[in-house]
């Protein structure tokens, strides 16, 4: 998790909300424990000497789940933005609050859609645009499509009432494109009257199928600066990732003051994305200690991967039954696709099997 050296209190304390929010959602949603590492971005800056660096890096590594919380200025902006990259490469949880979001969104930008890979200040000032004017206090956000994690963790509801605090917003120019490479903005708020209230217009954007979201997103991002209305992009999702999730709006548990509060859909998400790759990471450890006593003629005679070794067909019932994404070869593509057995010997695919039946016996 993001975060400054633990030993300086005054970081600490600035982010025990977020501690807050996930030991509500672990202990009520998921019957488990958080451990926090915290990171200072900045450990995670170029300009970092190695062994800090490194250390940074290992903590980074040995997470479950990361959060990058909301901030002011701009010091480890180069450490969150490549926090946000690792994250996405290798598919580790992530939930980015207020500037995690912006951050989410903008290493995308650079990374995958080319948009001033090479300097920061260049894709900040073209993907984020500045209103003038402070979006502050509880806003409606309007779920655009069925098809999303916080969707469901929101209970299947339309709409739902969050708190701003922000002056940049995503510029909707770019916004087709994010789509189109993968990254959906699932959620967004508009502004139609100076209370923030929404037109009867707004009540029926949510999309059933692909087609329709695809269509909405478009015509929205096209009319924006016709109709005048703030569009804020809310939430982005990942496609083809276990939970890369970013959020502008500052989540909370619901609650009167006078009951024990609900925990925070997008917490919860978090932890049970954290909880599910703990036990990827438990799985390929224990996968390392296998001892299958096989007879040499079985043992594969070069690096197999998973382009030219694993079915989807053929595995997935043992990996549903016990996840094992990275067993024998780290098949980090195995859910994407059904994969041709090209230049594998019946004696090296024989091989994988049992090594694979072999785990989900464990």
């Amino acid at each position: 998790m993001t975060n400054p050296m633990k030993e300086n209190e005054i970081y600490t304390d600035s982010y025990e909300s977020m501690q807050h929010l996930s030991n509500i959602a672990a202990e009520k949603s998921c019957q488990c424990k958080v451990e926090f590492l915290f990171i200072r971005s900045q450990d995670l800056d170029d300009e970092t000497n190695v062994e800090t660096y490194e250390a940074a890096m290992k903590l980074l590594e040995e997470s479950h789940g990361i959060i990058v919380p909301g901030a002011i200025g701009s010091p480890g902006f180069k450490g969150v933005m490549k926090t946000c990259k690792f994250a996405r490469e290798k598919k580790k949880p992530y939930l980015g609050i207020a500037l995690g979001f912006q951050c989410g969104v903008m290493e995308f930008a650079q990374n995958i859609c080319g948009i001033y890979p090479d300097s920061n200040q260049k894709v900040e000032e073209e993907v984020l645009f500045d209103t003038k004017k402070s979006r502050r206090g509880q806003h409606t956000v309007i779920f655009l499509t069925e098809n999303s994690k916080l969707f469901e963790l929101y209970g299947r509801k339309n709409f739902i009432e969050e708190r701003n605090w922000n002056q940049k917003e995503i510029n909707p120019v770019h916004v087709p494109l994010f789509i189109k490479r993968g990254l959906k903005f699932v959620g967004i708020g508009i502004d139609e009257k100076e209370n923030g209230e929404r037109s009867q217009g707004l009540q029926n954007l949510m999309s059933y199928d692909e087609a329709g979201y695809i269509k909405t997103m478009d015509e929205l991002c096209k009319s924006y600066r016709k109709t005048a209305p703030l569009l804020s992009m809310q939430i982005f999702e990942l496609q083809d990732h276990p939970y890369y999730v970013g959020v502008l709006y500052g989540p909370k548990c619901s609650g009167d003051g006078l009951h024990p509060a609900a925990p925070s859909p997008p917490f919860i998400g978090l932890i049970k994305a954290a909880l599910h790759e703990k036990e990827l990471l438990e799985a390929e450890k224990d996968l390392s200690l296998v001892n299958l006593n096989l007879p040499p003629a079985v043992l594969p005679s070069s690096t197999i991967t998973a382009q030219k070794i694993i079915p989807k067909s053929d595995l997935i019932e043992t990996v549903n039954t016990k996840p094992a994404l990275y067993a024998a070869g780290k098949f980090d593509n195995w859910i994407e696709t059904d994969y041709e057995l090209e230049g594998i010997s019946d004696a090296e695919f024989n091989y994988i099997r049992t090594l694979m039946d072999a785990f989900k016996q464990k």
